[in-house]
């Protein structure tokens, strides 16, 4: 059991930074999503935005289940 946290506790301090600018990735992909009311074309770049975002979040879910070999 100890040796099992031990592999997480050192599974989540080497994603954790990377997940961390993930989210500030995404937190931002989210704003500029927000700010597209003014645009000529607001469909096609919310559709875009949105696919950005999606690859983010999938990007986090890989971070998160990354097991560095041992």
């Amino acid at each position: 059991m100890r040796r099992r946290k031990e592999r997480l506790g050192h599974r989540i301090r080497i994603a954790l930074p990377s997940y961390r600018s993930v989210l500030t990735a995404i937190t931002a992909t989210e704003f500029m999503r927000d700010d597209l009311k003014g645009m000529t074309r607001p469909k096609s770049a919310k559709r875009a935005i949105d696919a950005a975002l999606r690859e983010l979040e999938d990007l986090g879910e890989f971070l998160l289940s990354f097991e560095p070999r041992q």
